[in-house]
């Protein structure tokens, strides 16, 4: 079984993301371990959904359209390329290569590990500081972005918006 690993922040998991995915089972790989980074962070502007709150939003979406195997593995910050990159290989599970549409993500890979590193062609007309920005300023085409199964979760079954948006 050939796995990748594709690391990201997914505040909020959207379409993006999903069709990052999609990318990464047409090259081959028939597993992906989603590395949430950030994953000590929650309830910021920057990253105001908590680890479980977007490892909830990755299952949701994930098992609707059962795409590929996957695990998740949390990411927290370091401050520093090296620990943060052994981290991660030091605490995931066995993978072949790195997929990721982020520079510095890819760098740190390339500089301190011996991984395959991959780009992703990311949709560049989303992206989740968009989204995120929508949210606050109440324009509600942030819907289009985002699959239905996360924007029921978040509009409705825990009612994300209004509490992390204070809405």
């Amino acid at each position: 079984m050939k796995t990748a690993l594709y690391i990201g922040r997914f505040q909020p998991f959207h379409n993006g993301h999903l069709d990052a995915i999609y990318q990464i089972k047409k090259s081959g790989f028939d597993k992906v371990i989603i590395g949430i980074g950030s994953s000590n962070e929650k309830r910021t502007n920057h990253n105001p959904f908590s680890y479980q709150e977007r490892v909830d939003m990755i299952n949701r979406t994930l098992k609707s359209v059962n795409l590929i195997e996957y695990n998740v593995l949390p990411i927290p910050d370091f401050g520093n390329d090296i620990l943060w990159t052994n981290y991660i290989l030091d605490n995931s599970p066995k993978f072949e290569a790195v997929f990721s549409g982020n520079e510095w993500t890819r760098n740190c890979f390339k500089k301190h590990s011996n991984k395959d590193v991959l780009e992703l062609k990311l949709e560049k007309e989303v992206c989740a500081t968009m989204i995120r920005e929508k949210i606050r300023n109440k324009d509600n085409t942030w819907k289009e972005y985002i699959n239905s199964k996360v924007l029921q979760y978040l509009e409705f079954d825990k009612n994300f918006i209004q509490e992390v948006f204070g809405l």
